[in-house]
């Protein structure tokens, strides 16, 4: 029985962090939002009746060429197969997966809840890769930039060995030397240091 309820369960959560989202509306102003999320409300024909700042920042960054006040394809499209599986579901509906995109360095992961009179789409924007050109204050050469742009974000040495095309030994010698110009002794101070250069 339990195996059987866990997926509306975590359905549920999904639904109730994603209503949580919503309350931020009636705080939000027309220039005041937070950068790393957004709130767009889409009446039933499918035009965009409201959006954050937020979202629209997300929406530009993720579909450069977006047409103001209307949803881009993809965005449109995932909806209308959603909507459409939901109105298949002959028990309870099944669990309704967010979409996720990636793009230059951030992942955007779109939550969509239903209302009987429109739909909400609330824009959540992770970034998980810094530019390492925005490290050029610190006293680093350019791979171990490249380096510090990755350990900022929590890869491992082998992880970053294989994204660079260089043995994990190499981006440990890296690292080392990185700790040493920085004048700290961890990966996490480093790492601090990073995103403050980057003005994360």
């Amino acid at each position: 029985m339990l195996v059987s309820i866990s997926p509306h369960v975590h359905q549920a959560f999904r639904l109730a962090r994603t209503t949580s989202a919503l309350v931020e509306i009636a705080a939000m102003k027309s220039g005041a939002n937070c950068a790393e999320r957004g709130i767009v409300a889409i009446d039933l024909n499918g035009t965009v009746t409201m959006e954050t700042a937020g979202a629209t920042r997300a929406l530009e960054k993720f579909f450069p060429k977006r047409i103001m006040n209307r949803l881009p394809e993809l965005l449109a499209q995932w909806i209308s197969h959603s909507e459409q599986t939901m109105r298949k579901a002959t028990d309870v509906p099944d669990v309704r997966h967010p979409l996720v995109i990636e793009r230059d360095g951030s992942r955007l992961t779109v939550h969509l809840l239903s209302k009987p009179e429109q739909n909400f789409l609330v824009l959540e924007e992770q970034r998980w890769a810094i530019d390492p050109a925005t490290l050029k204050s610190l006293p680093l050469t350019r791979r171990e930039a490249e380096v510090l742009a990755y350990v900022a974000v929590g890869k491992t040495n082998p992880e970053i060995g294989i994204i660079l095309g260089i043995s994990w030994r190499t981006v440990e010698k890296h690292v080392e030397h990185i700790l040493e110009r920085l004048g700290v002794e961890t990966r996490t101070a480093a790492a601090a240091s990073a995103l403050q250069a980057a003005n994360l």
